[in-house]
């Protein structure tokens, strides 16, 4: 009975995300609007360049440790190699942050507390859990840096750093689409 309980909130999270993904028009299937038409969209709002900054840097970073953690503890060699190509793609997207940056203002890679606690969980998490875990909030991640990018690449008020955003978006929306693969298949 105890295992059932301790398996619910996984299914919860699943279930929301999935639910998330459904209304933000991002789920497969007939008459779902696909990532790539939402990014069309106007931004909603307006995001400073240092918030920016802050944001990004710290979704880099929250990425690759945790992708590191999933590189040890997954057990699918799809969800090992997806770790390999986040980690990757993170760490080229750091230095292009600091590059667009450039000498203006100093990026801190600190990470929220929420993505810190999701760091504990995936570190504490038992392997029937971890998977499941991992690509969850892979795919949550990945659905908020998506707002995230899209926002600033239509409104930032730095061109360089604009345009990095606006560079760096498809990458965002690729890895938001295979999370969103990943957590229809489990």
């Amino acid at each position: 009975m105890r295992a059932a309980r301790e398996k619910r909130p996984m299914k919860t999270i699943h279930a929301g995300l999935c639910a998330a993904f459904l209304l933000c028009g991002g789920a497969a299937g007939a008459g779902a609007q696909s990532l790539a038409d939402a990014s069309k969209a106007d931004p909603a709002m307006k995001v400073s360049t240092a918030d920016f900054a802050k944001a990004a840097a710290a979704s880099d970073q929250f990425e690759i440790r945790s992708s590191e953690i999933a590189k040890e503890k997954a057990k699918s060699a799809e969800l090992k190699e997806f770790a390999s190509q986040m980690i990757a793609d993170h760490e080229k997207s750091t230095k292009g942050l600091k590059a667009a940056l450039g000498d203006k203002m100093k990026m801190g890679a600190k990470l929220s507390p929420k993505q810190a606690a999701m760091l504990k969980q995936l570190e504490a998490a038992k392997a029937s859990e971890f998977e499941t875990l991992y690509v969850d909030m892979q795919a949550h991640s990945h659905m908020e840096a998506v707002m995230l990018f899209r926002t600033y690449s239509g409104n930032g008020d730095d061109s360089k750093v604009k345009a990095f955003a606006q560079e760096t978006l498809p990458v965002i929306e690729m890895h938001a689409d295979h999370a969103q693969k990943l957590v229809a298949s489990m």
